[in-house]
């Protein structure tokens, strides 16, 4: 997944005003020391854990984690609305490392996901893991994906083709021919899930949600300590600003197809 530019932008700023003040004179000094000092200040507030908890606990509670006891249920009421599909958006993200295992070669938030549909799978014999290739000519790309399924224990995958640039909708819309109207299973990151319903009710789909990789606390933290800026608060901040971002520009784009 592709990210915004953020931080290198803010170093950028601090930077160019750290410059402007030594080599320019007069009033366009003090203008450049001024966009370094808000470059400074927004990077320090990004990489405090109570900025960043705030941030991404808008997106990460809005669903459930999904329980397997709900899930159980429906198995044995035999419902109708039983999912047959687990969905995992983005479990083809990876390091090009062919000397370690394809579970080695995941990046953090594909292992959370694909780790969070084996343990629903578990619960749905007859369900099948469904993940998205954006490389439908290179059939080691797909074995790869199978192969991290099948290093924990799962041999009921199937790998659809998606064209084009990656995407959450590209996803999406590869799998619509498979899932139709019936209930599936949609796993991804906590964050994104807002974004990824999203697109689902925009495409006719029915997904059960099962939110996983959480990065924030529910309960806000205090103290001293957690006013320390850490590097980890600083990504996670990166992270729920691209979501705001994307949810945004898709926004935009449907009102302005719709005025047209």
């Amino acid at each position: 997944m592709s990210r915004m530019p953020i931080v290198p932008a803010l170093f950028w700023m601090i930077a160019f005003g750290y410059v402007a003040c030594l080599l320019l004179p007069g009033a366009w000094g003090w203008i450049g020391l001024g966009i370094g000092a808000v470059g400074f200040l927004a990077l320090l507030l990004l990489a405090l854990r109570p900025v960043s908890d705030a941030m991404l606990r808008r997106l990460e509670y809005r669903y459930p984690v999904l329980g397997l006891d709900t899930v159980s249920k429906r198995l044995q009421e035999g419902s109708a609305e039983m999912p047959t599909c687990v969905m995992v958006l983005g479990a083809g993200t990876r390091h090009y490392r062919p000397e370690l295992p394809a579970l080695g070669q995941l990046q953090p938030a594909g292992l959370a996901r694909l780790t969070e549909a084996v343990r629903i799978l578990h619960v749905l014999p007859h369900a099948r893991l469904i993940t998205c290739s954006f490389l439908p000519d290179d059939p080691r790309n797909q074995l790869w994906i199978a192969g991290a399924a099948a290093e924990l224990g799962i041999d009921r995958f199937q790998v659809v083709s998606a064209a084009g640039r990656p995407s959450t909708r590209a996803e999406l819309e590869a799998i619509t021919p498979i899932v139709g109207t019936g209930s599936f299973i949609l796993v991804t990151s906590a964050a994104h899930m807002p974004r990824a319903a999203g697109i689902c009710e925009a495409l006719g789909l029915h997904p059960l949600c099962a939110p996983t990789d959480f990065m924030s606390r529910r309960q806000a933290a205090f103290g001293l300590r957690a006013l320390r800026p850490t590097v980890q608060s600083l990504a996670q901040s990166e992270r729920a600003l691209y979501e705001f971002a994307a949810v945004f520009r898709a926004r935009w784009s449907q009102s302005t197809a719709e005025r047209k």
